[in-house]
């Protein structure tokens, strides 16, 4: 451990020194793309460190020391994050202690704090899939990762697909806050299903604002993103709910598209399991974009 404290220590000093003389405008594209894939393992590194060391640290209760209220506190005031993000760092290294090929892979640099979480979290459930975890982790893009890992995280749960659905609906939860600049976030989730049915719901405004834009042709700068548009949408949904009985509406608030939803739900089913009723081992059932269904 002395060696490591040393190359911790020499490794911060060191790229504090050249980070303070550094100008990447004066480097080639390039040599510049590849200092990033450098400065992207090193960043790798310093998180497995981090993975390595956190939980031997909290054995000292240091947040006391500290006027913490407990060690995930402590972890996130000293790692910047939030306290959601901060208990992640420290399941994700409790985790690594029983998932040795995982544990190997995050020591080596090769995989992002993200990655790091997401595949110790589904190995744990699924042990004997690392080797089929760390390859998708190491050939996949993130959303085909995520959707690699909750397949196995399926394939690995004893429960029947009923019992996945109602835990799931359980679990549902809708969330408010406010941001300091002014952003009202709204945060749910429940079952696949449930998600279906809402965009279902949803598809028909989404629709028709796409509708309004084309006809107003706003210039490319003036143009909303996908991402505003389905927003816009949820409010209108949420106002032509509003209105009050006896066919009067609330002054402002649009009507639902005439029309009515025209939504296109895609589900993947394997022959197999369309076979016989149910899901077993890597079969695949699930709605596109929302993730495995009952």
């Amino acid at each position: 451990m002395a060696d490591l404290a040393a190359v911790l220590v020499e490794c911060r000093e060191r790229l504090t020194e050249s980070l303070a003389d550094c100008c990447a405008d004066d480097l080639a594209p390039d040599e510049a793309d590849e200092l990033l894939l450098e400065a992207i393992a090193v960043e790798q590194l310093g998180h497995a460190a981090v993975l390595a060391l956190v939980r031997r640290a909290m054995v000292g209760e240091p947040w006391r020391r500290a006027g913490d209220r407990s060690a995930r506190h402590h972890v996130a005031r000293r790692c910047g994050v939030s306290v959601f993000r901060a208990t992640q760092v420290l399941e994700t290294a409790a985790q690594l202690d029983d998932l040795h090929e995982v544990a190997a892979a995050v020591r080596s640099g090769a995989l992002s704090s993200k990655v790091t979480q997401l595949a110790a979290a589904t190995a744990t459930l699924a042990p004997d899939r690392q080797a089929d975890i760390l390859q998708s982790a190491r050939s996949e893009p993130w959303v085909a990762f995520k959707l690699a890992c909750d397949r196995i995280r399926v394939a690995a749960d004893t429960r029947s697909d009923a019992e996945r659905h109602d835990a799931a609906r359980r679990s549902r939860r809708c969330t408010a806050r406010t941001t300091p600049d002014g952003m009202f976030e709204l945060t749910w989730s429940d079952a696949t299903t449930a998600g279906a049915e809402l965009w279902a719901l949803l598809q028909p405004f989404i629709d028709r604002r796409y509708q309004l834009l084309r006809q107003e042709r706003p210039d490319d700068g003036d143009r909303p993103s996908a991402e505003a548009i389905v927003a816009d949408a949820l409010l209108d949904m949420a106002r032509a709910a509003s209105a009050v009985p006896e066919g009067r509406e609330r002054p402002g608030a649009p009507s639902p598209p005439a029309s009515g939803a025209k939504a296109k739900v895609i589900v993947h089913i394997d022959y197999r399991a369309w076979l016989h009723g149910a899901v077993t081992g890597d079969e695949r059932c699930e709605i596109e974009g929302l993730g495995p269904i009952p």
